[in-house]
């Protein structure tokens, strides 16, 4: 490719100006006596044997471990509709008063829009292979984008906690289905505190069994994406039919709505704004995966691949709900809820198969939608102590302990709306990234983004003040509807309540466009580049496909994707 210059390859650490910690830390032999502490740290720093003092996993990801292909990211999120998490969403809608195509309309319109930031803000991780801590310095400046970096972290630690506790319920299943007298274990536990010992050793069991997984480096975790893949969809859909052929389809789907008019085109847009904030932390750093791609145009797959997770999953769940209600006399919207009343032999031969999937699966989720996102946002505060493993076990030992998600769940309905409410900031960082990309014509330079005296800092206090503008443009009007989220004892005006009803649309839009305009009006010109300086690229990146014979530009194709 063109773009791609052989003779702009980075030469990572040894520039005497990259001295930014996490890239290429100098210092040199310290000859003073040191005290226990500080010989303590140092040992924990990473390459503390090193002069050069690098965290390689802050750096450009190098071309041996890109080894993500296309198909790659489609098992990556191939099976998030699909989680068990999520498996209630599209049924939510439907007790907000949606009809069961209504709420499926919602959620595929919803994953339609939000694969647009995603697989754009995903193409700068597979041009210049940076985690998305590093990349937003480009948009927000080399010091204000640490607040975003924050929220996304804070949103990472809660969102890992409260999926443990989902993981729990897997565990959970599989123990109901080996062990009959596991329904009737004593509880040994206070009443509050918010948990009961039967599930405690469910949520310790799964707690010890996702460990090992979270040590696996990112660009090694194909195989097991694309496990989780198979054997969740071929959960799911044997489900289906079974929940089928006992309830029937027409019963599920000529479901009414029960809201009209007004009403129902506000909680129509609620549903479809929730079904964009569903991906709401990825689209922001979803280039901490698509760092490791192959090939640059690998992740337009993303693209295809979020609106058909709606449109084959979404049916999944809402047909779960409608049945189960008719078979067992209530609804149920979470497929192990389903699965724990199977309790013939058979029955629970098949609710170990349901309990086990879903373990693959949630472990799986958790480590692509937050602690991988997580861990890198807290090996930017702390570069010189963590690598992407050690910052994981950071992550799983904060998120599933200290912030203690099973207090939060059980009396935390406004903490959950707060968590959701997170994305009225970061649907502006979206709007902003992208339309950095846009107003530079997606050409940075790759020296710079370590540089901390260089274009990047944008000479106001490491802030690029545009973004700033945008930023509060974007969130600031939503904050009322926010707040009113939390407490339900706020009353605000209807308008607040509709605004904050598209609350991602607006935040979005409104920030892309004021950034974007603002840079027209008031351009950073030293950011405005002539030719992009990328990190060091792989051969077949270097390779461009249109001076290929056709047979081997196809053979091209088949290698990079």
């Amino acid at each position: 490719m063109e773009e791609l210059k052989a003779d702009k390859k980075l030469e990572i650490g040894l520039s005497e100006k990259n001295l930014d910690v996490g890239y290429g830390e100098s210092s040199s032999v310290d000859l003073k006596p040191q005290s226990r502490f500080s010989s303590f740290l140092r040992k924990l720093e990473i390459n503390s044997s090193n002069v050069e003092r690098i965290n390689h996993d802050l750096h450009p990801t190098p071309p041996e471990r890109r080894k993500y292909k296309a198909l790659d990211y489609f098992y990556l999120w191939s099976c998030n509709g699909l989680s068990a998490s999520a498996f209630r969403t599209g049924t939510s809608y439907m007790e907000m008063g949606l009809s069961p195509k209504q709420a499926l309309a919602a959620l595929i319109m919803g994953n339609v829009f939000i694969s647009i930031p995603m697989t754009l803000n995903g193409l700068f991780g597979s041009h210049y292979h940076i985690p998305f801590a590093i990349q937003s310095r480009a948009s927000f400046g080399y010091y204000f984008n640490t607040l975003i970096i924050l929220l996304r972290l804070i949103a990472g630690l809660f969102y890992y906690g409260t999926n443990v506790y989902t993981g729990a319920e897997c565990i959970q299943t599989i123990l109901y289905a080996i062990f009959k007298s596991f329904r009737t274990y004593k509880n040994r536990l206070p009443e509050d505190a918010g948990i009961t010992s039967n599930f405690m050793i469910c949520y310790f069991v799964y707690w010890v069994i996702s460990v090992p997984f979270h040590l696996i480096r990112p660009e090694y975790l194909q195989n097991f994406f694309l496990v989780k893949s198979i054997s969740t969809y071929i959960a799911c859909f044997a489900m289906l039919i079974f929940l089928l052929c006992n309830a029937g389809s027409n019963v599920v789907w000529d479901q009414p709505a029960t809201v009209s008019g007004s009403k129902w085109s506000w909680v129509f847009m609620y549903a479809l704004n929730a079904s964009v904030t569903g991906f709401s932390t990825l689209a922001v750093n979803v280039n901490d995966f698509t760092r490791y791609a192959k090939h640059p145009k690998a992740p337009y797959v993303q693209f295809l691949i979020l609106p058909v997770i709606a449109a084959v999953s979404a049916p999944i769940g809402i047909i779960s709900g409608v049945a189960s209600k008719i078979m067992y006399g209530s609804a149920m919207w979470d497929p192990l809820e389903i699965a724990n009343n199977w309790t013939s032999s058979g029955g629970r031969a098949a609710a170990f198969f349901m309990g086990f999937t879903y373990l693959i699966s949630q472990i799986a989720q958790n480590i692509s939608d937050n602690t991988v996102a997580a861990a890198n946002d807290l090996l930017y505060f702390f570069p010189k102590y963590l690598d992407i493993r050690r910052a994981q076990i950071v992550v799983i030992v904060i998120g599933a302990w200290a912030i203690v998600p099973w207090k939060i769940l059980q009396n935390g309905a406004s903490f959950l709306a707060f968590l959701g409410s997170l994305s009225i900031f970061l649907g502006p960082a979206a709007g902003i990234l992208i339309a950095d990309k846009l107003k530079n014509h997606h050409k940075y330079n790759i020296d710079e983004f370590y540089n901390p005296a260089g274009i990047y800092r944008y000479n106001t206090f490491g802030t690029n003040w545009r973004a700033l503008v945008a930023f509060l443009c974007g969130s600031v009007p939503l904050l009322p509807g926010m707040a009113m989220s939390i407490n339900t004892n706020i009353i605000m005006p209807e308008g607040i309540t509709h605004l904050y009803y598209i609350g991602y649309f607006y935040a979005f839009m409104t920030a892309f466009l004021i950034y974007y305009v603002l840079n027209l009006v008031f351009p950073a010109k030293d950011t405005l580049l002539e030719e992009a300086v990328y990190p060091p690229s792989t051969q077949a990146e270097l390779v461009d496909p249109s001076t290929l014979k056709p047979k081997d530009r196809m053979l091209y194709y088949i290698k990079c994707y």
